[in-house]
Formats: C-alpha cells, sequence, structure tokens
C-alpha cells in the first residue's frame, strides 16, 4: 500500500490533510484511514459536458476506507454519523464519501480474497495509521471464481431490483403514488448495489441513493447521467426518491405528484438498461 500523495495537486492534498486533523484527534475509534479509488490510483475526473443547453458537471469523489477498533464502532450509527458530519462541516471543494469497517472484518474480507479489498490493498494510500493492528496478507481469486461470484451476485441483485421495478409498477397503476415511490427507491437502491457488487465484490451498509450512486459513478462514469442536478427541478425530483426511502411510508404529509413519479421512472429505465449492459461487460472481463 502506498503512503505518497505527490501524484495529487497542493490543493488535494490539502484537503486530505484537512480530513485527517479534524477527524484523528477527537475519535480514538479510527485506526487507519485510507484512500482509495481514482484519487488514489491518479485517475479522478472533473468534467463538465452541455447537453441541451444545461451545463452538467461531474466531480470525483475522495474515498476513504475508515477502519474502527472493533466492530460494534463501525455498526454504530452515532459514531459514524458524528465523524461524516466532522468530515463534511469542513466544506471541502471536493466531496468525500467514507465507507466504516473494523479491522477484524476488513482483515477477514482480504482473507476470504474480496476483490474490493485486495484493490484496496494493492492500490489504496495509507493516510493515517495507529500502527497498533496490521492489515491481513490478501487471498487473490482465480478470475474464473472472481467472474462466477460477479455472476451470483449480478442475478440475485438485478433480479431483485427488476422485481422492486414491478411492484412499482403495479403500484402506480393503482394509483398509490407514496407505495409507488418507495418501491421505486428500492428498486435503483438495487441496481446501484448491482453494479458495486460486480465491480467490487462489496455492499455499502447505507440506503442513501446519492451515496450509492456516487459509488456507481466512480465504477463507471456512464452512471453520473442517470439522475442529472443540473436544474432546481432535477434536483428536487431526485430529492423526492431519496426521501421516498422513510417518508413515503412514515410521514403523512409526504406527497409526490404523477408527472415527477412518471420523470424518475423514465431515468429508472435506464438505470435498469446501463446497469445491465455495464456488468454484463464487466463481468466477460474477468476472463478476458
Amino acid at each position: 500500500m502506498k503512503t505518497d500523495l505527490s501524484h495529487l495537486p497542493e490543493n488535494k492534498r490539502s484537503e486530505l490533510g484537512a480530513i485527517i486533523s479534524a477527524v484523528i484527534p477527537r475519535f480514538s475509534e479510527i485506526e487507519m484511514i485510507i484512500l482509495f479509488g481514482s484519487y488514489s490510483t491518479g485517475k479522478w475526473v472533473e468534467d463538465s459536458y452541455i447537453e441541451k443547453g444545461i451545463t452538467y458537471e461531474y466531480k470525483s469523489d475522495y474515498d476513504l476506507l475508515i477502519i474502527l477498533s472493533k466492530t460494534a464502532q463501525a455498526n454504530s450509527e452515532a459514531l459514524t454519523d458524528n465523524i461524516t458530519g466532522t468530515i463534511d462541516s469542513l466544506n471541502l471543494a471536493t466531496p468525500v464519501t467514507p465507507i466504516f469497517h473494523s479491522v477484524e472484518f476488513v482483515n477477514a474480507a482480504l482473507s476470504e480474497g474480496n476483490y474490493f479489498f485486495n484493490d484496496i490493498q494493492d492500490f489504496g494510500t495509507l493516510l493515517f495509521t495507529t500502527n497498533r493492528y496490521q492489515l491481513a496478507p490478501k487471498r487473490k481469486l482465480s478470475a474464473e471464481e472472481t467472474k462466477a461470484k460477479a455472476e451470483r451476485d449480478f442475478n440475485n441483485w438485478f433480479e431483485s431490483a427488476n422485481d422492486f421495478y414491478s411492484q412499482f409498477q403495479y403500484a402506480l397503476g393503482q394509483g398509490k403514488l407514496n407505495v409507488a415511490a418507495f418501491l421505486l427507491h428500492q428498486a435503483v437502491e438495487r441496481y446501484f448495489n448491482t453494479v458495486q457488487l460486480v465491480f467490487t465484490g462489496y455492499k455499502s451498509k447505507t440506503h442513501n441513493i446519492e451515496i450509492l450512486g456516487k459509488i456507481a459513478n466512480s465504477c463507471d462514469i456512464r452512471f453520473s447521467k442517470i439522475f442529472p442536478q443540473a436544474t432546481v427541478q432535477e434536483k428536487n425530483r431526485f430529492k423526492l426518491l431519496k426521501k421516498a426511502y422513510k417518508d413515503a411510508r412514515y410521514d403523512m404529509d409526504f406527497t409526490i405528484s404523477m408527472e415527477d413519479i412518471q420523470y424518475l421512472s423514465e431515468r429508472v429505465e435506464l438505470l435498469k438498461k446501463l446497469t445491465a449492459e455495464i456488468c454484463r461487460d464487466k463481468i466477460n472481463s474477468f476472463v478476458e
């Protein structure tokens, strides 16, 4: 694993340093922080494009694996939300996507040959360690094993996403818009989970489709166009879908219009098609 950030410009190194300075003195539970993904490999993107007169921007996130001492700490929403909130309060120019796991979990995943954590060990950059723990040696899966696992994950999660999308269409046909909104959220969550599992062999614990969408974008930039955020209306419609996970079930004041839900369903149709295309290409690439 690397420890050098010399491939990054000064402003990026400064932002990463600010994260370490903010969280390490405050949270003694943190054992390691590892930068992985595009900023570690040098393949980050800061891009913009114009479509139908609207300017869209895409910016890679800092992907951080934050390793905590104990499993209970990694599973504590209070603790992980507090760490995330501390990072968010820095108002960095670059978005940050942290994931949290215990030392025990990460070492078990490495020993089992999980290729997400294997890649982190191979291509990640260690930003901080207490030196109290060492990462376990990784077990490398064969190409055939990797493809078989990716196929199992794809078949399971893509079918599950399609089931929820079918249930969404039924609820929509019945005019039950709040139920339909929740089911559409579940379909989106599962399509994004499909992508992450096929590309990494790993699934995040979050139900936040904004975070899951960023992870899918890091796997293939074409996912960045599924839910555009260039206009106020686009942002508000995505926010409705994001809120539907809880509010569509529990908030009596939650409402969504037929126009909004039809727009969102069109975007999810694109997500479904793109997930199938990109994931199948990725699965085949494991043995090419």
